[in-house]
């Protein structure tokens, strides 16, 4: 199911049933409950896996003692530390910035938070990678040691036969309780071990990078029991056909346990979508625009040396060739679109392919893979070793299915050619705008990307301001946190 129909579909179950009374083990679980289905049933129209052996290749295992030694060797202090302000986020946030690597989600933020004279403490989830340029504490291994114990989930509540029904009758499939009541148990387990480090950490607030993962969910639990503020900070694009960003009602009584409080959002725009898509749900006072700090620090023409090094590299990669960023999307499937466009190309052009974060593709083949069926210049090696914005400074053109990075490349005065259909309408009004262009033939597509950035960057930067606002301080966000 596409996302705006998934969407559409829980907003409508939701609306008919009285879900903000769905409690198990004293807590309403709806939130967590919608979370789990949005994941397991969002396009299920995956890519196929890529048949590369990977434990066999020298770059595996490279990754392996690289992540092995990090887990040891991760400086940081403890997570229940002192601190005004806790962020959580992911070790896959992270960008190599010279020697160390940058959380680009939350360590401009933590930076802000020392600019006001705060202490902020990053919890990052994940693997470590390491060094890192912020300090911070690496919480996997505790978390993961907190699950093995956690007990089993017990015999299923009323409220589930409802559930199996409307999953049946929805998506055409079963829905296991033991398999969702351990997801509800891992966010309970979460909350126990989170509760005791924010109690001795004291911060007046708690920022999640992604609200609906299983540890920011745990997190926003016992921020909550301890009466901390929970702030849902943007990390990817919303909108009103987000299913876990857009329709939903009016929470009950005393609200939802892992529920954010508040959300800060890059621009005018999402605020504006954030709060018209969840009527009932939060008002405007609960929206903030803060801007995208690090997007931000990219767009100026001078600034940190380790980015002027990493522009460097860029250009030596291009080596004054047409350059188009190619950004591909776990689960989305791209061969058949990408293929065919990148053979009626010109030959002289280089396509710079980036996988997302998360697919577990090894780049060497996979460029290997992509250089014979095209037979063109694919570049996957070096577009995964340097920074998004890094790429998008020297690419004429973005190639995505739906990827927010489609909105990113904006602000650098690069247009995108989607190609997958949920894009089209994810982005509606800036196709309307004639920034974006959704992909029809290999041959009409290929001509359009010959056109270049040229004529449409003024009208991309544009569109971009509504979209991304220039970053607020800390002082008029959160002055509770602010020294």
């Amino acid at each position: 199911m596409r996302r705006e129909e998934l969407t559409q579909t829980l907003a409508g179950f939701e609306a008919g049933h009285p879900v903000g009374d769905w409690i198990w083990n004293g807590w309403r679980v709806w939130p967590a409950v919608r979370a789990h289905l949005a994941l397991r049933h969002h396009d299920p129209e995956v890519a196929p896996a890529p048949r590369h052996r990977l434990a066999g290749s020298l770059a595996w295992r490279r990754e392996r003692l690289r992540r092995f030694a990090g887990e040891w060797l991760q400086r940081g202090g403890p997570p229940d530390r002192a601190a005004d302000v806790v962020l959580l986020s992911s070790s896959d946030r992270g960008e190599r910035l010279g020697r160390a690597f940058y959380n680009t989600v939350v360590d401009p933020w933590a930076e802000e938070v020392a600019r006001c004279g705060g202490v902020a403490s990053v919890w990052e989830r994940g693997d470590p990678r390491w060094p890192s340029r912020v300090p911070r504490s690496a919480i996997q291994r505790a978390v993961d040691l907190a699950l093995r114990a956690g007990a089993a989930p017990g015999d299923a509540p009323d409220w589930f036969g409802a559930l199996a029904e409307f999953v049946a009758d929805a998506f055409e499939a079963e829905v296991d309780w033991p398999e969702l009541g351990r997801h509800l148990r891992a966010v309970e387990t979460c909350a126990r071990l989170f509760e005791g480090w924010l109690r001795r950490a004291r911060p007046r607030a708690l920022v999640l990078d992604c609200w609906y993962g299983r540890e920011a969910m745990g997190a926003a639990m016992a921020a909550h029991a301890l009466g901390i503020p929970v702030i849902d900070l943007q990390h990817g694009i919303q909108g009103g056909a987000h299913p876990l960003y857009a329709g939903w009602g009016k929470a009950p009584a005393g609200g939802y346990e892992v529920f954010p409080d508040r959300f800060w959002v890059w621009g005018a725009a999402d605020a504006e979508s954030l709060v018209a898509s969840n009527p009932g749900a939060f008002g405007p006072e609960a929206v903030r625009v803060a801007g995208h700090r690090w997007l931000a620090a990219w767009t100026q023409r001078d600034g940190d040396p380790h980015r002027a090094a990493l522009l460097a590299r860029t250009e030596r990669l291009v080596g004054g060739r047409r350059a188009l960023l190619v950004t591909l999307q776990k689960g989305v499937p791209f061969r058949d679109a990408l293929v065919p466009l990148v053979r009626h190309a010109p030959a002289d052009w280089l396509w710079l392919v980036r996988p997302h974060r998360q697919m577990k593709v090894d780049p060497a083949q996979l460029e290997a893979e992509l250089r014979d069926a095209t037979g063109r210049a694919v570049d996957v090696r070096g577009a995964a070793r340097l920074p998004l914005y890094a790429l998008l400074r020297a690419c004429a053109w973005h190639v995505t299915g739906f990827s927010t990075c489609a909105l990113e490349a904006l602000a650098f005065g690069v247009p995108t050619l989607l190609t997958h259909e949920s894009g089209a309408h994810a982005y509606a009004d800036l196709v309307a705008r004639r920034v974006m262009w959704s992909h029809a033939s290999p041959q009409e597509s290929a001509r359009r990307l010959a056109h270049g950035a040229a004529g449409v960057a003024d009208a991309c930067r544009a569109a971009a301001q509504r979209l991304f606002a220039r970053p607020a301080e800390l002082r008029g966000l959160l002055p509770e946190a602010a020294r």
